[in-house]
C-alpha cells in the first residue's frame, strides 16, 4: 500500500469505526445528500444542532446547508461530548495494540470487557442493551 493510498483509506476507516462505535447507543444519525455521507454522530448532538436552528438558520443562506450543519455539529461536539468505545470481538483475529478514537483521533484506552448474550441453541434469550 502506498503512502498516498493510505491517506485515502484512513478517513474511510475512521468513518467506519465511528459508525461501529454507535452500535451501543440509544440514538445516532447519518446525514446524507443522495448517496454521499455528510456527517454522522450521536443522536443527542444532532438534536442540539436542530434545537439551536434559530441561531444558525441565516448562515445557511451564506454557506449552504451542508457546510453549516457540519460546522454547527462540530461545535455541538465540543459542549455535548460523550465517551466513544469500540467493541472488537476476540474472534476478529489480532486485536490492535493501539487504536485512535474515530471522533477526536486521540489514542483510545484499552479495556477488557466480558459479555454473555444468553444464547441457547442459537437463540438469544434476552435482548441486548
Amino acid at each position: 500500500m502506498t503512502k498516498a493510498h493510505k491517506v485515502d483509506v484512513e478517513p474511510v476507516s475512521q468513518e467506519i469505526q465511528r459508525l461501529l462505535s454507535y452500535k451501543n447507543e440509544s440514538g445516532w444519525f447519518v446525514l446524507t445528500k443522495g448517496s454521499t455521507v455528510m456527517t454522522t454522530g450521536h443522536g443527542f448532538t444532532i438534536l442540539k444542532v436542530f434545537e439551536d436552528f434559530e441561531k444558525w438558520k441565516e448562515v445557511v443562506k451564506e454557506k449552504g446547508f451542508e457546510s453549516t450543519i457540519k460546522e454547527y455539529h462540530n461545535m455541538a461536539l465540543l459542549t455535548e461530548w460523550q465517551c466513544c468505545w469500540l467493541d472488537i470481538p476476540t474472534m476478529a483475529g489480532k486485536v490492535p495494540e493501539m487504536t485512535k478514537c474515530p471522533e477526536c483521533t486521540r489514542v483510545m484506552e484499552t479495556f477488557i470487557d466480558y459479555r454473555c448474550c444468553h444464547i441457547v441453541d442459537g437463540i438469544t434469550t434476552k435482548a441486548h442493551h
